[in-house]
């Protein structure tokens, strides 16, 4: 996960994708001791990323609420 939190950091930063929307997909839910998608969210930071790069509007909501 460390590498996939690099990587989408580093895409993050590129001007030209400036403004451009982020979908991490988790596939495989169906596996014993998949990650759930909070806790993929969590590991990867996406809310800190979302508050520095996206206005609230745009924000999406909280999954575990």
């Amino acid at each position: 996960m460390e590498i996939v939190k690099k990587e989408i950091e580093m895409l993050l930063g590129e001007e030209e994708l400036k403004g451009a929307a982020l979908l991490v997909l988790a596939n495989k839910q169906d596996i014993q001791g998949a990650l759930s998608e909070g806790e993929i969210a969590e590991r990867l930071e996406l809310a800190k990323k979302c508050k520095e790069r996206y206005p609230p509007s745009l924000r999406f909501k909280d999954i575990d609420a």
